[in-house]
């Protein structure tokens, strides 16, 4: 699963796929979990192994404030992430709350 939205980047490139890594970092100790996304020009340069932009290239502070808080769940948000077996899902169900993704479509 990624989101579709473009945006473009301080330089004036657009990237449309938004993927949220799959290596999600979980503390078990602390009940969190934390991931990170990572943007590419379309769903076939991710395919092709092309490098990703960062996130952060394609957002203001404000807007990268919120993409990390809604990259990292804790609490009741972790238990119930962790009970689905897809914490991915989570994630990507938060970043799509958030006025930088609407009108992100699910690819």
């Amino acid at each position: 699963m990624a989101l579709k939205k473009i945006v473009e980047n301080s330089m004036g490139v657009s990237f449309e796929y938004c993927r949220v890594m799959p290596a999600v970092v979980v503390d078990f100790a602390e009940s969190t979990a934390r991931a990170h996304i990572m943007l590419w020009l379309n769903q076939a340069a991710r395919q092709a192994d092309k490098l990703p932009g960062h996130a952060h290239d394609f957002m203001d502070p404000a807007a990268a404030a919120s993409v990390d808080a809604a990259l990292t769940l804790s609490g009741e948000d972790f238990t119930a992430a962790l009970a689905t077996g897809d914490l991915r899902a989570a994630f990507y169900g938060r970043l799509k709350a958030l006025d930088f993704f609407i009108g992100a479509e699910d690819v």
